[in-house]
């Protein structure tokens, strides 16, 4: 249960992560 709740705060992580990334690619664009 304590896994699931980490792995599930670490995809939320990376899915701002990539989010940001493409907004700045978007940006230079």
């Amino acid at each position: 249960m304590i896994g699931f709740i980490i792995g599930s705060i670490i995809g939320i992580g990376l899915c701002i992560s990539i989010e940001i990334l493409i907004s700045k690619n978007a940006i230079i664009y």
